[in-house]
């Protein structure tokens, strides 16, 4: 399956944007829960992280979590999964931590991601992280370009559902990838029918 996947991905890659969002799974009826006595859940999330190529809009790498979890606990995986390494990532607030910053650096990687706010620091004893210092680099423009990557994921709202239609994880997996190939094929198609 990531043999396929990886076959749809783009040749040249400039600009990556980072994102994550949740996916619903199939529950059973609320009848079934009455009959064993057990109480409804409420939300049983599945968390998908992807990495998108900002000027063809193809997904790259992605990887999914059968829990909840942070964004940025997901993306030295995604770096490292990328078929080819990229001049600069754009991410939201979510990815501001310095170890990714550090990562991204000893990889040769820029980085175009909006501090957080942490609060008031003390003037006395400024950290000077390598955050801090990438943050007087940020570029409004740049990071304009993270906005593909949430329209990749309403297009994969759209066209494929919000939730997955397999019950084991393995096949929850597949079928997000499946998900993904189709994805990128119809980017394919479109580019060659639009072609002169």
């Amino acid at each position: 399956m990531k043999i396929i996947f990886a076959a749809t991905t783009s040749s040249k890659i400039n600009l990556v944007a980072l994102d994550g969002t949740g996916l619903t799974r199939p529950l059973p009826s609320p009848n079934y829960y009455r009959r064993i006595d057990k109480p409804y859940p409420i939300d049983i999330h599945l968390k998908l992280s992807i990495a998108v190529d900002t000027r063809s809009k193809k997904i790259l790498a992605l990887r999914l979590r059968a829990s909840r979890a942070h964004d940025v606990r997901d993306a030295k995986y995604i770096i490292n999964h990328l078929p080819r390494k990229p001049s600069k990532i754009v991410a939201d607030k979510g990815y501001d931590a310095n170890w990714l910053h550090m990562y991204c650096v000893a990889k040769g990687i820029k980085t175009c991601i909006p501090m957080r706010d942490y609060g008031k620091t003390n003037p006395a004893n400024p950290r000077k992280t390598l955050r801090k210092r990438l943050a007087k680099k940020f570029t409004k423009r740049t990071y304009g370009r993270r906005n593909i990557v949430e329209s990749v994921f309403k297009v994969l709202n759209t066209r494929f559902g919000s939730s997955v239609s397999s019950v084991k994880f393995s096949a929850q997996r597949a079928e997000v990838y499946c998900r993904a190939i189709a994805y990128n094929v119809l980017l394919i198609n479109l580019y060659f029918l639009n072609a002169p």
